[in-house]
């Protein structure tokens, strides 16, 4: 309930930068930037309200918290909301908890240094009656990678857990992708 809330806390803060900025170019009669800043403001919201219509409060609540710690440590979380669960999530509170270990080993992995910003992409799917949750980020160093194969052993369990299943792929280059799939109800 604490993180909902700091939640809220940090979009009311962002809602209101928002509006001090359209204020700022109207008042310089800066029209046509007003106009650019408010569609882009616009298509952030609806690329957010697109994780809040997905219909499970636990996944919702889990990724916002993800994003909300990201924040803190200069990472954002680049979300792609390509379903919705109209079919049903089974075992909703543990796909959250997974979802948000997946995130945070994402954060902690793919950060480098302290504070150095980067991204993580986040994906939410359906293929052949499965959700799918990709996260992906590029890892740092060897001993990172270690790290997430221990992560994983535990995320595999949860996954068992829901009938699902948790591979983590890192390619050539650098990017590791962590995927869970599960069953549409």
């Amino acid at each position: 309930m604490n993180e909902m809330i700091e939640v809220l806390r940090v979009q009311r803060h962002d809602f209101m930068n928002h509006l001090q900025v359209i204020l700022g170019l109207l008042q310089l009669k800066k029209y046509d930037r007003a106009g650019e800043y408010i569609k882009k403001v616009a298509a952030d919201m609806e690329r957010a309200g697109a994780l809040v219509r997905l219909g499970a409060p636990d996944v919702v609540t889990a990724v916002l918290s993800a994003e909300l710690a990201a924040g803190k440590q200069g990472i954002s979380i680049e979300k792609s909301i390509g379903t919705g669960f109209e079919r049903g999530l089974q075992n909703e509170m543990t796909v959250a908890e997974i979802i948000r270990e997946m995130l945070a080993l994402a954060v902690r992995l793919g950060q480098g240094e302290p504070g150095s910003g980067g991204s993580v992409d986040f994906e939410i799917s359906e293929k052949n009656g499965q959700y799918v949750f990709k996260v992906g980020f590029r890892a740092g160093a060897e001993a990172d990678r270690l790290a997430l194969a221990s992560e994983n052993i535990f995320m595999k369990e949860a996954a068992k857990k829901v009938n699902g299943h948790i591979e983590a792929v890192v390619s050539a280059d650098g990017i590791t992708v962590v995927t869970l799939t599960v069953p549409a109800a």
